[in-house]
């Protein structure tokens, strides 16, 4: 079982990419394939996983981002709004287009195989 603590990251996604769950999963595997170039200011300590979960605003499990910290790179994490604004320049600065093909060629868990899993990858 997976004991870390995460802090949830979320980006804009296209409304209409919520009617397939798979899709939604792969453009969030895409950015945590590309977290370092989309947010380099993350210490390389950090890592970004993929997961089925849920949150206070919605106990149903959800296609979320969760990034690792180890304690002792806590304090040098840059401010969580500034990680937010990133991922949110990097979603809008794509089409929905463009996002569709970036994650039609993303390989990546199915929705269904990340609410097997919980967590991805593996660690």
């Amino acid at each position: 079982m997976n004991t870390r603590s995460y802090t949830f990251l979320d980006f804009p996604i296209p409304e209409s990419f919520w009617l397939d769950w798979d899709i939604v999963v792969r453009l969030k595997e895409h950015v945590r394939q590309n977290f370092r170039s989309i947010v380099p200011e993350i210490p390389a300590a950090c890592e970004l996983d993929l997961m089925a979960s849920g949150t206070s605003h919605n106990p149903g499990l959800l296609p979320l981002l969760g990034l690792y910290t180890p304690a002792d790179w806590i304090e040098r994490l840059p401010d969580s709004s500034a990680t937010f604004d990133a991922l949110c320049e990097w979603s809008k600065t794509k089409s929905e287009d463009e996002l569709r093909t970036i994650a039609l060629a993303t390989d990546a868990p199915t929705w269904k195989e990340l609410q097997r899993l919980r967590v991805y990858p593996r660690r």
